[in-house]
């Protein structure tokens, strides 16, 4: 069942400034996928309030994090992870007072996004029976059943189990910003008496100065046949601009755009304050210099601020300072980022799927459900190697699957090409199905791999699948808007890219 207007209202976990809305930060971990999962909520908090301190680490019962790296290593294997901080907007009330983990394989649980389980407990909270992910601001393709206490994947029936857990105090007192002083040359350390799970974490942007210092020491850096036609990356990533003077005129700054951000982001001429609040990046005001200037100037006080250079992105319109979103995109692999309050995509998303072959031929018969049009089949095919310096495996190919070879289907072909270009269809990880470890799995790219019926929910009919998988290719960042001029196709193959 859907969430009624109101709750849903209630439910605006997007990031907005207001009074509605209490800034938080949350502290991650980078999956094998490449993609991010939280910290507990609990763990985030004693992270966070190391690192305001000026901790160089924060030690943990099985895992040590060092922030001048942004890396966490576990003390028993030495393994280790990239981390990062990020930061988001939460309803001031009601108190969010639990967070929410689905299960992956066997015993092991991983958390939703707090954005996510944030929308799921205030639905959980206000007495709901279910409610539908797709309809809440996360726009996840699930619908959560509070009774069975499960999620169920839209278009394909798959069920997982899921768990609440209750937080020591409200997700808004545990994520509250603390003041960070940076030091690189700390070495002291908080210790937290508690077990974390193994989760992983992954590649963060350099740390800025904390929020309310203006002083010049620098901010201290956080540390088949094989595709064709790859696109280029795409530039954005410059260097933090210098500040030339030690004072700035608001209302004479330059309105002119800055050409490495103009395809992704638009500057804005004056922040009102209602509008104002906190950069994602660095936590600073808009209206105050960025967390990344490096010489002081002072801030006139006038009603309506312009402001010093702040931009605005083109798709979320969400904003923050210029250098800010220049040491983000410094810092993002490929040129391409995603927005750090609400994660759209921007320029061109790079994956780690290594080297194979995707092979596309059609035939006259029709699936069912698209009865008048031929089939499109897809073959992919890996074979174990090494990738990036890592062993992986290549279990279960030969894969086939298949698209009606409609309008609509040749559409999803197209995009589904540009996702193999940019090495997001597959990745190396864990197989959920298996428990397989650095294997080649699916990079949450849904397929169809039967042709004559639906009975394991991977086959044909189903009415919602072309749409679920140009949803699916969105969040990747593969849509219309974003498709390259040429795709580079062999002769001797349909689509051996």
């Amino acid at each position: 069942s859907g969430v009624p207007t109101g709750v849903r209202a209630r439910m605006a976990v997007v990031a907005r400034t207001g009074s509605a809305n209490v800034s938080c930060v949350v502290w991650e971990w980078q999956r094998d996928d490449g993609g991010y999962s939280p910290y507990p909520p609990e763990i985030s908090s004693q992270m966070e309030s190391a690192f305001g301190s000026g901790s160089g680490s924060c030690v943990m019962t099985d895992y040590t994090v060092h922030f001048s790296t942004m890396r966490q290593k576990n003390s028993n294997s030495g393994y280790e992870r990239a981390i990062r901080r990020t930061t988001l907007q939460l309803p001031a009330s009601p108190d969010i007072k639990a967070y929410w983990v689905w299960n992956e394989y066997g015993s092991s649980f991983v958390p939703y996004s707090v954005q996510s389980f944030a929308d799921v407990e205030l639905a959980h909270q206000k007495g709901l029976s279910s409610v539908n992910l797709s309809t809440c601001p996360c726009r996840l393709p699930y619908t959560i059943d509070f009774t069975s206490m499960d999620q169920t994947r839209h278009g394909y029936g798959t069920k997982r189990r899921i768990q609440r857990h209750p937080t020591s105090a409200s997700l808004q007192t545990l994520l509250q910003p603390k003041t960070a002083t940076v030091s690189s040359s700390s070495s002291s350390s908080i210790t937290a008496t508690v077990s974390t799970p193994s989760f992983t974490m992954g590649h963060s942007p350099a740390l800025p100065k904390s929020a309310g210092t203006r002083n010049k020491s620098k901010a201290t850096s956080g540390s088949g046949g094989k595709a064709r036609g790859r696109p280029k990356k795409s530039g954005g990533a410059g260097a933090t601009p210098k500040s030339k003077s030690s004072s700035l005129d608001r209302s004479s700054a330059s309105t002119s755009g800055d050409p490495k951000i103009a395809p992704y982001a638009k500057k804005i001429d004056m922040i009102k304050p209602e509008d104002d609040g906190p950069c994602p990046i660095c936590m600073s005001q808009l209206s105050e210099l960025s967390g990344f200037e490096e010489e002081e100037r002072p801030m006139p006080s006038i009603p309506l601020l312009p402001p010093l250079d702040v931009y605005k992105l083109r798709k979320c319109e969400h904003m923050m300072h210029h250098a800010c979103l220049l040491m983000y995109m410094k810092n993002s692999p490929d040129g391409g980022f995603q927005c750090p309050t609400c994660k759209k995509v921007y320029g061109v998303k790079m994956g780690n799927m290594p080297d194979g072959m995707m092979n596309v031929t059609t035939n006259r018969s029709a699936l069912p459900g698209h009865e008048g049009y031929g089939t499109i089949q897809i073959t992919y095919n890996f074979k174990p190697g090494i990738h990036n310096g890592q062993r992986y495996r290549a279990n279960g190919f030969p894969r086939v699957c298949y698209l009606p070879d409609s309008p609509r289907g040749q559409k999803v072909l197209k995009l589904l090409k540009i996702a193999w270009e940019r090495r997001l269809t597959f990745t190396i990880a864990t197989s959920v199905t298996t428990g397989a470890t650095d294997t080649v799995v699916w990079n949450e790219i849904h397929h169809k791999t039967e042709s004559t019926s639906n009975h394991s929910g991977h086959g044909y009919p189903d009415p919602n699948y072309l749409d679920n998988v140009l949803l699916e290719l969105a969040a990747q960042g593969v849509e219309d808007s974003s498709e390259p001029e040429t795709i580079s196709i062999s002769s001797d193959s349909d689509s051996d890219l």
